[in-house]
């Protein structure tokens, strides 16, 4: 890989007014919310898009193959169809070191998932004229949607790698630059040097050889990979881990979750939970080698839902896996998964009708409680 003098990329005169812009259009999108009148979300959007800026055009890449009717090569990954684009750019917002793939046109590729995830950061996109460019021969783009994320990185990116690995692929991966994935690479096998990491420095990849992976998110998230895969992936990271001292790690663990989305009552909940012999855990505390053995080694796991439940994918086969959820986020992405693994499942859900539960404008990222005689009925016939 050759390097300009920087990777990274100056603001144009007018990045001032864009910023303005970018604000403008933000509150547009905050009224909204609060203001739910139809026929004035369609004036707003006129004007949403007045505020963005939105010469940009997002396009899929079947659609900007028949639109410019440019000669693309394309082959099929896991069944999942590639487009290899020639002298095509992958651009890192310096924010969230998420990308955007694109011409030198402004012609921005949905695949990156620009129409799914964010399309506030390209009003203050690089002024591309004088960017500073760093080249590659041959890449793909993993550093999309939102795979800085562990579950998103481990079930929309890993797999996706595999397959490439498997099918001979020689150039390089552009994935987040996150500690944890890092980790969870080093436990593949695969080369570091074939992985470049976004470091959240705002800058340009001008690629020769770009490989684009169709996009085809359909609203279900236990779609967004091959389970068949991602056990192979489990067994292969487990087989590079030293798992001698497995007995020493416990048999039940309740998995603190931190963020959003978080337990109210966890303080309760620990203290029911400690009463059958579990240690609690908070991810954020061990390195991914850890968590994935404390995983391995339980019998019985409770765990809020969030990118912490990947880790079940390490799980022996018949043990217990129970996740709560809030009522206003049920999304039990793992179900593909418990079904290879051989996992015995659980679900508990927020009770909406008991004394905690109130009106909450958070929404999906609210906080939620459990109901401890929901999690009792559930252990008392696992312990």
């Amino acid at each position: 890989m050759q390097k300009s003098e920087s990777p990274r990329c100056s603001m144009s005169n007018n990045s001032l007014k864009r910023i303005l812009a970018y604000i403008a259009g933000l509150s547009i999108r905050i009224l909204k919310i609060f203001v739910p009148i139809k026929s004035l979300w369609n004036k707003l959007k006129v004007l949403q898009d007045i505020c963005y800026g939105n010469s940009y055009n997002f396009i899929s890449a079947q659609e900007y193959i028949d639109k410019f009717r440019v000669n693309i090569d394309t082959y099929f990954l896991d069944g999942i169809k590639v487009f290899v684009f020639s002298d095509f750019y992958v651009t890192v917002n310096e924010t969230s070191a998420e990308s955007y793939i694109h011409d030198k046109n402004k012609n921005i590729l949905i695949e990156s998932g620009a129409s799914y995830v964010n399309r506030n950061f390209p009003t203050i996109l690089i002024n591309f004229p004088k960017t500073k460019l760093i080249d590659i021969d041959e890449a793909v783009d993993l550093a999309i949607m939102y795979n800085y994320n562990y579950w998103h990185f481990s079930f929309t990116a890993l797999d996706k790698i595999m397959a490439f690995e498997e099918n001979g692929y020689k150039g390089k991966y552009i994935v987040p630059n996150m500690k944890y994935i890092r980790e969870l690479l080093a436990l593949t096998n695969i080369p570091m040097e074939k992985f470049i990491f976004t470091d959240g420095t705002k800058c340009t990849f001008r690629v020769k050889k770009l490989h684009v992976l169709e996009y085809s998110y359909k609203g279900d998230s236990t779609s967004f990979s091959n389970p068949e895969i991602m056990h192979k992936i489990r067994d292969l990271v487990l087989s590079n881990i030293d798992l001698s001292d497995i007995s020493t790690y416990p048999k039940r663990i309740f998995v603190k979750r931190i963020g959003i989305r978080k337990i109210k009552n966890d303080s309760e909940v620990e203290n029911y939970l400690n009463s059958y012999g579990f240690k609690t855990i908070v991810p954020e505390n061990y390195s991914v080698e850890e968590q994935i053995k404390y995983f391995y080694a339980a019998d019985i796991v409770f765990c809020a839902h969030g990118a912490n439940s990947t880790n079940a994918l390490y799980m022996r086969p018949n043990t217990h896996f129970i996740e709560s959820f809030g009522a206003k986020y049920v999304n039990p992405c793992m179900l593909d998964i418990i079904k290879v693994n051989k996992l015995n499942y659980n679900m508990i859900v927020e009770n909406l009708y008991s004394k905690h539960s109130k009106k909450n404008v958070k929404g999906s990222i609210a906080d939620y409680n459990v109901d401890l005689k929901h999690l009792d009925s559930v252990l008392y016939n696992l312990v």
